[in-house]
C-alpha cells in the first residue's frame, strides 16, 4: 500500500519500524509498527506533512481526545510527534 505515492512498510520513523497497513481513512494510513526502544507492537498512525491549519487543528483535536480515553478496545495514545520526512 501507498500513503502519497510512497510505500512506508518496512520503513523506520524514528524509533518505530512500519511492519504493515492496518488501515487507512480521511487523515492517514495507520500501520502496525514495532517500537525498538521497548520491543513492543504499536499502531502508529502517518498525515501528510504538509496540511491546512484547519486539518492540523483537527488532527491535533483526534490526538488529544484520544489521550484521554481508558477503554480495553480503544487503542492508548503514547506519543505524538513529526519526523523530517
Amino acid at each position: 500500500s501507498t500513503l502519497f505515492g510512497r510505500d512506508f512498510t518496512g520503513q523506520a520513523f524514528g524509533d518505530f519500524f512500519l511492519e504493515k497497513e492496518l488501515g487507512r481513512g480521511g487523515s492517514g494510513v495507520v500501520y502496525l509498527a514495532k517500537q525498538r526502544s521497548l520491543d513492543r507492537s504499536v499502531a502508529l498512525k502517518l498525515t501528510p506533512a504538509k496540511r491546512d491549519e484547519r486539518s492540523q487543528q483537527r488532527f491535533e483535536r483526534e490526538i488529544a481526545a484520544a489521550a484521554k480515553l481508558d477503554h480495553p478496545r480503544i487503542i492508548p495514545v503514547y506519543v505524538s510527534g513529526i519526523t523530517d520526512d
